[in-house]
């Protein structure tokens, strides 16, 4: 997808839904768990995973903001702190979002061609 796309305020505007549609998702998913009293430690796959997928997930939602246009320059500090912020939430502290990244991530993986 060529970057010009991406300047179109229209992509900024639903990539932005979608990051506050999972921010809200995130933190409804984690008050209903916060008393089970489960308790996961995480190995060195399972946080490499993670770490990958937020420097990938990282660099798709930024772009957008990046290849602003002119009109909407003004606000793109703003927005580049709050998105960064809201990643670094999902991805690190929220259990939730961290457990649906492992699994999609071991389904792909897990994935078989068949031709």
């Amino acid at each position: 997808m060529p970057l010009h796309y991406l300047q179109n305020t229209n992509v900024l505007k639903v990539l932005e839904t979608v990051v506050f549609i999972l921010l809200n998702l995130g933190l409804l998913k984690e008050r209903a768990a916060k008393n089970k009293g489960i308790s996961v430690n995480r190995g060195q796959e399972s946080r490499q995973i993670l770490k990958n997928s937020y420097y990938i997930f990282m660099t798709i939602f930024s772009l957008p903001i990046i290849t602003l246009d002119y009109n909407v320059r003004a606000y793109t500090l703003i927005i580049f702190v709050f998105n960064t912020l809201t990643y670094t939430y999902l991805f690190f502290f929220n259990s939730w979002f961290r457990n649906k990244i492992v699994g999609y991530y071991l389904k792909f993986e897990a994935f078989e061609e068949r031709h």
